[in-house]
C-alpha cells in the first residue's frame, strides 16, 4: 500500500510515451554545451551528495548541482528513452531542457472493505492509483534553474489511510480531493513548481511552489516533505565553512468550512531559519527556528506584522498586531561522518514553552549498491501542535514535520 508523493514516488515511477514526440525529439539533436543543472531528490542523493569525497552542506534539500554524469550508449533509441535519457532534451549553448511524460499505476488488494459515498451498501477491497502528468526541467547557463510539474490522479486507498482522508478531507502529501464517478475513490490532482537563480557562488535565491526538507535522514522534525506543496520564497548566504537559508512560506489551515474567509481558506505564514557550520572535516552543526504567524485575526482581519519579513534567526517580534503571541520551534541538526559513505546523523527540537523535546537519530550508510538507513526517535512531536489552528506547525491538516511519536525504523 502507498501514496504517489511528488518526490517520494513519482519521481520514481516515470514511464514517456516516447513515440508520441519521437519525430521531435529526432529532430533537436544539438551538441551539450552548457552545464545541466538538476535538483536531488530520493533516488539520487546518495549518489550526488553523500558518495562524494567533499564534504558538503546538505541539510536543506533539494540541492541544485551540476549534472556531469553523461551516459552515452550504443543501444537503440528506445532503449534510451526508456531507460537513460528523457523524453525530450533539448541541449543547446547556456541552455538545457529535459521534459517527460509520466505514468504510475498500481493496484492492490485490502481485506477490509473501502466505503463507498454513492451507493452506501456496495464496498470495494481494490485499492488502486492511476496517475498521468509531466515533468520539466531546465536551466539558462549556470545561474538559472526551473522545473514545473502536474500530475493527475484517481485512487483509492487501503482502509486507514481511507478514513484518515475522509476525516480531514485531504489526501496525505497531496492535498484536497473529489470523489470519482463511482465515489469509490478520490480524484486529486497536484502541481509545482521552482525557479532558482545563482548570481554567483555565495548566493542562491528559491521562488517556487512546492516542497522542503531539513535533515539528513528519512524523517525531520525540523521541516519534512510529507505536507502539501506550498509556495515559499528561500535564500541562501554560503561563506566559507557556513551556510545560512531563510525562507518565507505560507500554508493553508485545515480545510474546515468555520475556518474559511472571503478569499478562500485560512492561511498562515512562516518563517524558517537554518545555519549549518562545517565544524570539522567530518562534523556539521546547523541551528534551526521556525516562527508560525497567523493571517487574520478573528474577525477575518488582517493580522500580519513586519517582523515576519526579518531575514535574521531569533531577531522577530513575539506577537501579531492583535496580540497573538506567535509559535516558535527551535533545534539542532548534526551530521557526522564515520567513514566515507556512512554517517550518524541527529535533530533536537524544543519548542517555546521549553517542555518538548524530540530527539531522532539515523544511522545512513550509503555504499554502492545498497543504501541502509537505520533511524529512532522519542517523545511525541507535539511541537506541531498549538491551540489555534493559524499557529499550529501544519498545511492542510499535514504536519510540516515528522510527528508520528516514538518509535525505530531501519
Amino acid at each position: 500500500m502507498h501514496i504517489p508523493l511528488l518526490k517520494k514516488c513519482l519521481l520514481k515511477n516515470t514511464l514517456p510515451v516516447y513515440l508520441l514526440f519521437a519525430v521531435l525529439i529526432t529532430a533537436i539533436n544539438g551538441s551539450a554545451q552548457a552545464p545541466s543543472l538538476l535538483a536531488t531528490n530520493d533516488f539520487n542523493e546518495q549518489r550526488i551528495i553523500y558518495n562524494n569525497d567533499s564534504f558538503l552542506h546538505t541539510a536543506w534539500k533539494p540541492i541544485i548541482y551540476r549534472d556531469t554524469n553523461v551516459v552515452i550508449s550504443g543501444r537503440s533509441w528506445l532503449h534510451r528513452k526508456f531507460f537513460e535519457e528523457h523524453l525530450l532534451q533539448v541541449k543547446q549553448h547556456d541552455f538545457n531542457l529535459n521534459a517527460d511524460i509520466i505514468f504510475d499505476e498500481y493496484i492492490g488488494y485490502t481485506q477490509r472493505s473501502l466505503p463507498t459515498v454513492i451507493v452506501p451498501k456496495e464496498s470495494s477491497k481494490v485499492p488502486m492509483m492511476n496517475t498521468r502528468g509531466y515533468e520539466i526541467t531546465g536551466n539558462i547557463s549556470d545561474k538559472f534553474y526551473f522545473e514545473t510539474a502536474f500530475y493527475e490522479n484517481q485512487g483509492r486507498f487501503g482502509g486507514y489511510v481511507d478514513s484518515f482522508i475522509r476525516k480531514s478531507r485531504v489526501v496525505p502529501g497531496q492535498g484536497a480531493y473529489k470523489n470519482i464517478g463511482d465515489g469509490k475513490g478520490f480524484d486529486f490532482s497536484a502541481s509545482g513548481g521552482r525557479m532558482v537563480y545563482m548570481p554567483g557562488k555565495h548566493f542562491m535565491f528559491d521562488l517556487g511552489y512546492g516542497k522542503n526538507f531539513i535533515g539528513d535522514g528519512y524523517r525531520s522534525l525540523m521541516l519534512s516533505d510529507w505536507s502539501y506543496n506550498y509556495p515559499y520564497l528561500k535564500a541562501t548566504a554560503s561563506f566559507g565553512k557556513f551556510q545560512y537559508n531563510v525562507m518565507w512560506a505560507q500554508y493553508i489551515s485545515e480545510r474546515n468550512p468555520q475556518y474559511n474567509n472571503k478569499e478562500g481558506q485560512f492561511r498562515k505564514w512562516s518563517q524558517t531559519f537554518l545555519l549549518d557550520w562545517k565544524a570539522t572535516k567530518r562534523l556539521s552543526i546547523g541551528v534551526f527556528e521556525t516562527v508560525m504567524w497567523p493571517d487574520q485575526d478573528t474577525n477575518r482581519n488582517k493580522d500580519v506584522s513586519g517582523w515576519i519579513a526579518s531575514p535574521v534567526m531569533f531577531l522577530h517580534g513575539s506577537k501579531s498586531p492583535s496580540g497573538v503571541p506567535n509559535n516558535v520551534i527551535a533545534g539542532t541538526n548534526i551530521k557526522y561522518r564515520i567513514f566515507s559513505s556512512t554517517y550518524l546523523y541527529s535533530q533536537v527540537v524544543i519548542d517555546h514553552f521549553g517542555d518538548h523535546l524530540l530527539i531522532i537519530s539515523t544511522i545512513n550508510n550509503f555504499h554502492k549498491p545498497i543504501v541502509h538507513t537505520s533511524s529512532f526517535n522519542i517523545k511525541p512531536a507535539k511541537n506541531v501542535f498549538h491551540q489555534f489552528c493559524q499557529l499550529s506547525y501544519f498545511d492542510q491538516f499535514i504536519a510540516s514535520q515528522y510527528c508520528a511519536g516514538n518509535g525505530k525504523q531501519f
